[in-house]
């Protein structure tokens, strides 16, 4: 890994659903998180992931990320295990216990077979440990736009940030501490 080039990328992400984490072990996505942290130095924001779909690995995944260096978690809606509501509910607030960062919600319905609803969105809005959705479905729904609509205007810092339903990634990094 080369050091970050200050003038790029404000944020790195490592570990993380399309890449590499599905075939390391927990030590070696440790390994990993810290390697990208010692070399960014500073310089970049540490995205790791915490992407499995066992509530209790994941909560082993962000320990061992927040321990690594890593200045955020990437967290998947479960995939596979096609969990309701509730369960995905419980799922993002086990992981936010276990760990000081702030988190990326991440959603692929695809993926998981089952969607992060809009209204589960808006329960963990409420908590400012989750700052942002990386979704993938493609779909923009009316609360996403409501949600964006409200942080154009009264853009506080701090303020979580969801994107639109765009197979993109839109965070607040700056507003980070």
């Amino acid at each position: 890994m080369r050091a970050p080039d200050p003038a790029g990328a404000s944020a790195l992400l490592v570990c993380e659903t399309a890449g590499e984490a599905s075939t390391l072990s927990a030590a070696e996505q440790e390994l990993i998180i810290r390697t990208a942290a010692d070399t960014a130095r500073g310089r970049s924001r540490i995205i790791g992931g915490a992407v499995t779909n066992a509530t209790s690995h994941a909560i082993e995944l962000a320990r061992r990320a927040e321990a690594a260096g890593a200045d955020v978690l990437l967290a998947l809606v479960p995939y596979y295990n096609k969990p309701m509501q509730e369960g995905m509910l419980a799922h993002f607030r086990a992981i936010a216990a276990s760990t000081g960062l702030p988190i990326i919600l991440h959603d692929v319905p695809p993926r998981t077979f089952r969607p992060l609803a809009d209204e589960t969105l808006l329960r963990l809005a409420e908590p400012r440990q989750f700052i942002a959705l990386r979704d993938g479905s493609g779909d923009v729904s009316p609360i996403d736009l409501k949600i964006l609509q409200s942080l154009q205007e009264d853009p506080q810092p701090g303020t979580p940030t969801f994107t639109s339903r765009c197979s993109c990634l839109t965070w607040r990094l700056m507003s980070l501490p």
